[in-house]
């Protein structure tokens, strides 16, 4: 019957489908790289080179990446 409740359930199917197709594009992008952690480029050295509060900012910003360099 009604062309206006189609229309209408259409739409919030067509949300929904672009909602996902974002979440998985994002999810399978590539991480972008510098030349500062965050993206694997931090050693233990480097990090331990840093100041005291560089090295908490980086801890604050990449915590996986800052737990795996310290073991845990």
């Amino acid at each position: 019957g009604n062309l206006d409740d189609l229309f209408t359930i259409y739409g919030d199917h067509l949300k929904t489908v672009e909602q996902a197709a974002k979440t998985k594009l994002l999810d399978e992008a590539p991480k972008p790289k510098g030349t500062e952690g965050g993206t694997g480029s931090m050693t233990k050295e480097k990090l331990y080179k840093m100041s005291p509060l560089d090295r908490y900012e980086f801890s604050q910003k990449f915590p996986e990446e800052y737990k795996a360099i310290n073991g845990g």
